[in-house]
């Protein structure tokens, strides 16, 4: 969508949604089936797998992976990696169960 830079490297999978003003930077992987929110920055070297939610407004920091059907809250500062199917938000980025 309007205002989407992805950078060298970055491989985006099938059907995957990214909207307005959001940054993907070199080396980032996004798996089949996801959402990246609006004006959210993933990092270098950042996996998100499949069917996945990033929250608008979030930053994702380099090299964390963010497992398969995770979500992760609007506005939220992930900095470590986030298990399969586990929600989280924050700032830091913590479990939400």
């Amino acid at each position: 969508m309007a205002g989407v830079v992805i950078t060298s490297n970055a491989v985006i999978g099938n059907h995957v949604c990214v909207l307005p003003n959001t940054v993907i930077h070199h080396d980032a992987l996004i798996g089949d089936w996801s959402l990246v929110g609006s004006n959210v920055t993933v990092a270098g070297n950042t996996v998100i797998g499949e069917n996945c939610y990033i929250g608008s407004g979030s930053s994702l920091k380099n090299g964390i992976t963010i497992g398969n059907g995770a979500l992760v809250g609007l506005g939220s500062n992930v900095v470590r990696s986030v298990e399969s199917g586990r929600p989280v938000a924050g700032n830091p980025a913590r479990s939400m169960d």
